[in-house]
C-alpha cells in the first residue's frame, strides 16, 4: 500500500463538486449576448471559491490558500466572518511556481505511526486533529495542524528506521513548502 501527498484540496475532491451549470444567455437583435459579471472571473473559478468559503466557514483554521485554476486565493476566517481575497499576480507567482512541486508518495509501512490526518491545514484553530466531514462529502475525515506535523516529524527524525528516512526527509520538506505557501497538505491511501 502506498500513500501519496500534494497540496490543494481542489486535487483530491470529486470533481463533479465544481461543475459548471450553463449559463442562461440573452439574446438581443438575435446575437447572443454573454452575462455580465462583477467580476472577471470565470463561473469554475467561482464555484470552486465558493466551495472553499464553506471550508473556510468552519473554523478549521485561520488563513489558508487555495490555487484556483491560474490564480491564488486567499481565505480567511476571523471572528465568523469568511472573506476571500485573490493575490496579485506578483504575490501569487510563487506559490504557482512552487506547488505543483510539493507532492510525492512512499510506501505505507515508511509513514511515521503518528501521521494519521488526512488533511493537514495551516494556521490550524485547534490544539488536538479534529474530525470532520467536509461540505458535500460523506466520509469523515481527520485533520491537523501544519506546524505540529512540521516540528514532530523534525524531532522524530532519528527514531524512524534509516531505510525510511529519505522518505521523511522528502515529507518534511513538503510540509514545511505547504506551510510557508498557507497550502493544505493531503495525504491519500492507495
Amino acid at each position: 500500500m502506498n500513500v501519496s501527498y500534494g497540496v490543494g484540496l481542489h486535487s483530491v475532491l470529486p470533481q463533479d463538486l465544481f461543475i459548471v451549470s450553463e449559463e442562461p444567455q440573452q439574446q438581443i437583435r438575435g446575437l447572443v449576448v454573454p452575462p455580465r459579471r462583477k467580476n472577471k472571473r470565470s463561473p469554475s473559478k467561482e464555484i470552486r471559491a465558493d466551495y472553499l468559503k464553506r471550508v473556510a466557514a468552519m473554523g478549521l483554521c485561520h488563513q489558508f490558500c487555495e490555487i484556483i485554476e491560474d490564480e491564488v486565493a486567499e481565505f480567511s476566517f476571523r471572528n465568523g466572518n469568511v472573506t476571500v481575497r485573490w493575490l496579485e499576480p506578483n504575490e501569487a507567482a510563487t506559490t504557482l511556481r512552487v506547488a505543483p512541486s510539493i507532492k510525492g508518495s512512499m510506501l505505507y509501512a515508511a509513514l511515521p505511526k503518528n501521521l494519521e490526518a488526512d488533511f493537514y491545514f495551516p494556521t490550524f484553530a485547534h490544539p488536538q486533529p479534529v474530525s470532520t466531514t467536509l461540505p458535500e462529502l460523506q466520509a469523515p475525515c481527520l485533520v491537523a495542524a501544519l506546524r505540529t506535523t512540521a516540528r514532530w516529524l523534525d524531532s522524530s527524525m532519528l527514531e524512524i528506521p534509516a531505510m525510511d528516512r529519505d522518505f521523511c526527509r522528502d515529507l518534511l520538506d513538503a510540509v514545511e513548502r505547504a506551510e510557508a505557501l498557507r497550502l493544505v497538505l493531503w495525504l491519500w491511501y492507495e
